[in-house]
């Protein structure tokens, strides 16, 4: 699939379809080293605060993926997360990472006034992901995948309210977090590794437009701009009325 969409194979609305970035991009991880791969990409996760970074000191031992699986618990909203990761880093602390993907439209599900339940996307995810990961002794981190330049705290902050209007006052309640990675930070995350894999996630970042702006490069030149006024202005009169200007 990541060659069919590099070589331009894919029709315009199937290369606007999250499932199949999800696939390129996690499926190509599989075939990495743990620590080259997935650990470059979690590394970049960080909060509302950009020193929040959760991942920061991963060293990754172990690493399982699920794609898309269909999570359903009783009194939960049913919910179905991108990429579901269970971790084990060098210290043998145990991580349940879910992955939730966006690429060109918004969260699938929001707030419902009256449900018994969070049905806002990330909420609803954060549902069941704290209850599983308790389940399984492991850490809960929720990680929103966006192609936006700031952290989108409007999405994340509708989440957030979901889960505590219907959590706040249960025994389950776990303060809702979210992390975020901006998927145009992919080329830079793999632009010092050689191989094949980190070539092609590269290549996938520029096609997609994935690439941060990092100046201008060999001989572009930047040429002189010229500019005048286009009418005359009698600064001794001191005639009122806007000034009128152009670049010629």
């Amino acid at each position: 699939m990541l060659q069919a969409l590099l070589a331009g194979k894919l029709s315009s609305t199937q290369e606007n379809m999250e499932d199949v970035l999800t696939s390129c991009v996690f499926g190509s991880f599989r075939y990495m080293s743990h620590n080259d791969g997935l650990g470059v990409f979690l590394k970049e996760a960080r909060g509302i605060d950009r020193d929040d970074r959760p991942f920061s000191d991963l060293w990754i031992n172990d690493a399982q993926y699920d794609f898309w699986p269909s999570w359903e618990l009783e009194g939960l909203t049913n919910c179905e997360p991108d990429v579901v990761l269970s971790i084990t880093d060098s210290n043998n602390k145990r991580w349940l990472a879910l992955i939730e993907i966006k690429y060109r439209s918004g969260k699938s599900s929001h707030a419902k006034q009256g449900s018994r339940a969070p049905t806002d996307q990330l909420a609803k995810e954060w549902d069941h992901l704290t209850r599983r990961a308790t389940e399984l002794g492991c850490k809960p981190v929720l990680i929103y995948v966006t192609a936006d330049v700031i952290y989108p705290a409007s999405d994340i902050g509708h989440g957030s309210d979901d889960y505590d209007d219907h959590r706040l006052n249960t025994s389950a309640y776990e303060s809702f977090c979210c992390f975020w990675i901006s998927w145009r930070s992919l080329y830079g995350m793999f632009c010092g590794q050689k191989g094949k894999v980190a070539s092609d996630l590269r290549a996938l970042a520029e096609k997609l437009g994935f690439k941060e702006f990092d100046g201008f490069h060999g001989d572009t030149k930047i040429l002189p701009m010229k500019w005048a006024y286009a009418h005359s202005y009698n600064w001794n009169t001191r005639e009122s009325g806007p000034v009128d200007w152009e670049y010629t």
